[in-house]
This record gives structure tokens, sequence and C-alpha cells, in this order.
């Protein structure tokens, strides 16, 4: 009976241990030697980093290992310019982040590398104690998820009037928009704003969505861009420029919401 009881303890622990594992919200004082003051952060998948900084004064951009190590702006790199840029981290392993701004990665050390682990991974030992003090604060937990299906029943096809859908839409980083429509018909290409505007197809159609349920998770802030690159779809009024959000600004939502429904955090 005794060795029972003891069983059924360790299960209740080990549930109440996984029901307790909660994705933190990371805020990055993004200044001068941020490397040496933030890199030492417990960051995991799931996490969401926040880099908070006066707007104009610096930027943000992600960038691989070599353009790290030199300090250098890669020519296609996505610039986060806000003061408030938030990312969502959804792989483990290395991140490299630095700012643009001239002399500043590389005289005032703006530039940070970081270590994403899985949350399984055993908790991470910090030993400068006044970052443990601040790790231990803890942050909201990972808001809800959102799936938008564009169109609603109308689907990505023609004669939908894509912007009056997205009128009064809030869009989060973190969402789903879900396109459907009959595969070889259209296909959904992500585009910046001003190929969207001019409906410029990019040369590598490779990159293009075609399943006919395609859907998109929304990983960065600011203006998106969509498109479908078959004919003159695009000419035609298939396309959709939305604005995504910080995740961490969103009002609690009600359980179901116009065209869009709930999923669990991922």
């Amino acid at each position: 009976m005794a060795r029972k009881l003891w069983s059924i303890f360790i299960i209740l622990i080990a549930t109440t241990v996984a029901e307790e594992v909660k994705h933190k919200v990371h805020n990055i004082n993004w200044s001068a030697g941020a490397n040496a003051r933030e890199k030492a952060r417990d960051i995991r998948v799931g996490d969401t980093l926040i880099f908070r900084y006066k707007a104009g004064e610096h930027d943000l951009i992600e960038v691989d290992k070599d353009s790290y190590d030199k300090c250098i702006v890669p020519p296609s790199a996505k610039i986060f310019t806000t003061g408030e840029d938030a990312l969502f981290v959804h792989t483990p392993g290395p991140k490299y982040f630095i700012c643009g701004f001239p002399q500043h990665c590389k005289d005032r050390d703006m530039k940070l590398q970081i270590e994403v682990r899985d949350q399984s991974d055993p908790k991470l030992q910090i030993d400068d104690p006044n970052h443990r003090k601040l790790e231990s604060t803890p942050g909201p937990t990972q808001p809800e998820l959102i799936v938008f299906v564009v169109g609603d029943d109308k689907g990505w096809n023609e004669n939908v009037d894509f912007e009056a859908w997205a009128k009064g839409k809030e869009f989060y980083m973190g969402d789903f928009l879900a396109f459907n429509y009959t595969v070889g018909k259209h296909n959904v290409l992500g585009v910046d704003e001003a190929a969207f505007n001019e409906c410029t197809i990019p040369e590598d159609q490779n990159e293009a969505l075609s399943s006919g349920k395609d859907q998109v998770r929304l990983l960065s802030m600011g203006n998106l861009g969509f498109i479908s690159g078959i004919g003159k779809d695009c000419e035609n009024g298939m396309k959709l420029l939305i604005n995504v959000k910080c995740p961490h600004t969103r009002p609690k939502p009600p359980a179901l919401q116009g065209g869009r429904k709930l999923v669990p955090s991922i």
C-alpha cells in the first residue's frame, strides 16, 4: 500500500512540474555593452525576446555567425526599428543580433549572442547574482494564439475584398493565417510592402506555398504582405496586407471571435 501511494505521489509531482512549464518574456536592454550584460539568460523555445531602446537611436538585426563576428549588415537583412521589437523564439540553437547603426556593433558592443534551449533541458545555472534576480521575476505567460481563416468561408480566391476582410481585425505575432483554395489555381507568396503595392512576383517561385490549405505563422511585427503569384491573380485583387503587433499587448480574447478560433500556444 505504501509503495502504491508513493507511486501516485511521484505521478502527481511529475504532472505538477509539467504544468508549471511556462514561456517567459525576456526584456532586453538594447544599448552599449548588451552582450556582456544579457548573454547569460536562460532562454527556451517558446519564449519571447523584447528588445527595448529609443527608436531612432538604434535598430535591431538578426544575423548569422559570420556577420555577427564581423559586425556587418547582410544585404537582405530584415531591420527592426520600433524601439520595442518582439521576437518569438521558435527553434533551439544559437541566435545572433547586432545594431546596424555605424560603429555601434563594433565600438559599443551592441551585439548579442544567445543559446536557445529546449524546454526539457536542465535549468541553466547563472553565476551572476544580479542577473539571477532578474531572471527569477516571472513574466506573463504567452497569450493564446489565433488562426485567421483568410476570406472566411470564401477562402483565398478571386472576387474577395481582402482589405475589407482584414479591417477591424488585430493580428499578433505568433498567430496563424490559413489560406484555403483549389490546388493549382492559386498560391501564396509572402512579400514586402513595396512588392505588395506593385504586385511584384519574386523570381524564386519555389518559396510559394501551394498545398491549397496553407498555414502561415506570423513571426515578425510590422506590415506583412501576401499575394497570389499565379497569372494576374494579384492584379485582380488576390493580395492581403496586415499589420502584426507585439503578442504581449493582446487583450484576453473571447472563446470564439468572428472567423477565428483559439489554438493552444506552441
